[in-house]
């Protein structure tokens, strides 16, 4: 059959809604509440409440089972015991914690025990006899260390910062002696520290005060006052320029029976034909010149010599003393230009109109200097030209017909104009291939 029946089915009244359950009909019918003349339709939101939500009270002798499979909301104003049936798991958790509660209130009594975590376990908070919490101050608080009287010190020592009351003039303190006593500095920070013997130095100070006031009142201008209290001794006595009577010996003694003296710097010509005369120099015994390197020349020439050689002599350190070398017939050796360590050479490739490198910087203050350079032109047919460049700019042009080249000897080098700059070559054309050779040395 169907669902639903007719009230009056012959003359076409209200239907009422109903579930067809084999054949019979159970009526389908919606629940409410509310005083007389009124009514609310129950909500059918699940799991909230709203003013259509059925309220139920539960009996005071009776029990209700909760799990966690919803919210079970309790009112503030319900009395009397409540029996809540936790899951397994929660009873589990609840189980551990009572039984460590116990395992520690054992030994301290009833009561709840404040544990803290450490992010990893679980430990009692700490007070002393007197119930006083325990606090570790970790920083903030210093983390000086204590040591032991006459203990090695240790490499890296960590301590406080000491901090002193400022006091700008000392006066006397009102603990008395036994008392403890806070350090004092001055306006500058410094401590204020006195010498153990200072009343002594003090007393002294002033004793010198008065003395040198003494002396000073016998000074007049630059000149100290002397007063002569007693008279003269008996003979010739002599006061500001002083005679010599006469000598102690007559003509030439050793020294310890003479007068030593010296010789006026405009005094002429000293008469030594009586006898030997022997020139003690001291520590200026050595010859030299009346001029010093880097002086204003002036006076006669000193002739100086060299070592005849028909060899090289043995090489000598730098910076030490050599000898001029000259050959048999007094012909003093000269290495041209520059010393053989700052002399130079290099070969160079062109094919186009690009820089290459021929001489490379020499260096802070320095400057390439070529004395020869040799261009060949290896292409039988294209003449060109050689620039030879100061970094970039060009310093010098050399002709490089094909097939041929060239050979520069320059009687004076040639100095590049900029320091510590490269000596560039490049071509007029591509020419495939123009060789380059070079020598000279560097220098300031």
């Amino acid at each position: 059959m169907a669902d639903n029946v007719v009230a009056d089915e012959g003359t076409g009244g209200a239907t009422f809604a109903t579930d067809d359950i084999g054949g019979v009909h159970y009526p389908i019918t919606k629940l409410t509440f509310g005083a007389l003349d009124s009514q609310t339709i129950a909500s059918s939101n699940s799991g909230a409440s709203d003013a259509g939500t059925l309220r139920v009270t539960l009996a005071t002798d009776d029990t209700v089972t909760v799990d966690n499979g919803g919210t079970f909301a309790v009112q503030a104003a319900q009395s009397g015991t409540w029996t809540v049936d936790l899951g397994a798991t929660d009873n589990a958790v609840l189980d551990s914690i009572a039984a460590g509660f116990a395992v520690e209130g054992a030994a301290l009594g009833s009561g709840v025990l404040l544990q803290g975590d450490d992010g990893t376990d679980r430990t009692n908070v700490l007070v002393d006899t007197d119930g006083h919490l325990q606090v570790d101050v970790l920083s903030g608080g210093g983390g000086g260390t204590e040591y032991d009287e006459d203990a090695a010190t240790p490499g890296t020592i960590t301590g406080t910062a000491t901090v002193m009351e400022r006091d700008d003039a000392l006066i006397t303190l009102t603990p008395a002696a036994g008392d403890w006593a806070a350090m004092r500095c001055s306006a500058e920070g410094a401590l204020w520290v006195q010498d153990f013997n200072s009343d002594a130095i003090l007393a002294d100070t002033a004793s010198m005060d008065t003395n040198l006031g003494t002396i000073a009142g016998a000074v007049s201008g630059t000149e100290m006052q002397v007063d002569v209290v007693a008279a003269l001794p008996a003979g010739t006595n002599n006061i500001g320029d002083v005679d010599i009577a006469s000598l102690p010996n007559e003509g030439q003694q050793t020294m310890a029976n003479s007068i030593s003296v010296a010789i006026a710097s405009n005094q002429g010509a000293l008469d030594v034909s009586g006898a030997t005369v022997t020139v003690d120099l001291g520590s200026n015994n050595d010859v030299q010149g009346d001029v010093a390197h880097d002086a204003v020349d002036s006076g006669n020439p000193i002739k100086i010599g060299a070592r005849a050689r028909t060899s090289d002599v043995t090489s000598v350190a730098n910076n030490d003393r050599v000898d001029l070398i000259a050959d048999k017939a007094g012909k003093v050796v000269v290495m041209p230009y520059a010393l053989p360590e700052n002399m130079i050479d290099d070969q160079s490739t062109n094919t186009g109109t690009g820089d290459t490198a021929l001489f490379a910087a020499p260096g802070a203050g320095l400057r390439n200097y070529v004395t020869t350079i040799i261009v060949s032109n290896n292409n039988a047919s294209s003449d060109t030209e050689l620039i030879v460049k100061d970094g970039t700019t060009e310093i010098m042009r050399i002709p490089s017909p094909a097939g041929g080249g060239a050979t520069i000897n320059l009687a004076v080098p040639l100095r590049q104009p900029t320091s510590n700059t490269a000596i560039n070559t490049a071509l007029t054309g591509s020419v495939s291939t123009v060789t380059v050779s070079a020598v000279g040395y560097t220098g300031a």
